[in-house]
């Protein structure tokens, strides 16, 4: 009786682990209009929540999941995120299908997602009349022979691009009929040394378009030497300070009175080790 108990264990032992279900989203960027990039995220459960997936295959397709629409493949990272770059290709199309696939993973279960895209146009056009600077962005989409259609109402922001991140130009507006929106533009903002800022404009998670950028330089900054002024002299006695020599005696004994008073004291400390150890022999 005890024989078949133990085939039964030894056979649950050797059932291989469940897959685990993901979850994945897909987002399509457009920079500069003809550069794309698609970002994966990839999650799973674990407990009550949610937690990214690294070291996964995902695969990216145009219109439809096969070999001769395959855009490439790239792993997600420890953020579970998974981003691929590639140039925009013109045809007569109006929409771009875009499809991310997991497959055959030993560990998760098989999951796609696609995004549907508008295709668009977006421009800059400068100009300075007076002491006014403006910056005017242009969004459209493109008919079947490329030709640009206003884009109206939708959400544009102006950055300027500085050190450590975007600095925002003025609030985020819509466009008109006529697909443009305009920013005036600070006179005051710093440059390098040449003056040139890097400007941005950008559209985020629109329904038809997804997210667009559009970067340029501008020569609208205000100039900024790089070279850095020297360090002012920190010890007293350095030979190139500008301290009087009173001073410069005067503190130098201070310090070496204080150096002297924290040599005495360790000397104290281990005179008192000392004597404590002379003490604590034992009496014969």
């Amino acid at each position: 009786m005890l024989a078949p108990l133990s085939i039964y264990s030894q056979d649950s032992e050797d059932e291989p682990e469940e897959k685990k279900d993901v979850r994945m989203s897909l987002d399509f960027h457009r920079i500069n209009n003809n550069q794309l990039r698609l970002i994966a995220r990839i999650r799973t459960k674990v407990g009550r929540s949610y937690v990214p997936v690294d070291r996964v295959n995902i695969g990216f397709y145009k219109n439809e999941v096969s070999e001769e629409n395959l855009i490439g493949t790239s792993e997600s990272k420890e953020n579970g995120e998974v981003k691929i770059d590639f140039e925009g290709v013109a045809d007569s199309s109006l929409w771009d299908n875009y499809i991310a696939v997991l497959t055959n993973n030993p560990d998760y279960n098989d999951e796609e997602e696609e995004v549907e895209v508008l295709r668009s146009i977006m421009e800059i056009e400068v100009s300075e009349i007076d002491s006014l600077r403006m910056v005017e962005v242009y969004v459209g989409s493109l008919d079947s022979s490329g030709v640009p259609v206003p884009a109206e109402e939708v959400e544009v922001r102006l950055f300027v691009e500085r050190l450590f991140g975007l600095l925002p130009i003025g609030e985020g507006d819509y466009t008109d009929e006529s697909g443009k929106i305009e920013f005036e533009f600070p006179m005051d903002l710093p440059g390098d040394e040449n003056g040139m800022l890097t400007i941005v404009a950008g559209v985020e998670d629109h329904e038809d378009f997804g997210n667009l950028m559009l970067i340029e330089e501008i020569k609208w900054g205000v100039p900024i030497s790089l070279e850095e002024e020297k360090a002012p002299d920190i010890w007293l006695a350095s030979p190139t300070s500008n301290a009087s020599i009173v001073l410069v005696i005067t503190t130098n004994i201070l310090l070496l009175i204080i150096y002297g008073v924290i040599g005495y004291m360790i000397y104290l400390l281990m005179k008192i080790r000392k004597i404590g150890k002379i003490h604590s022999q034992p009496v014969i």
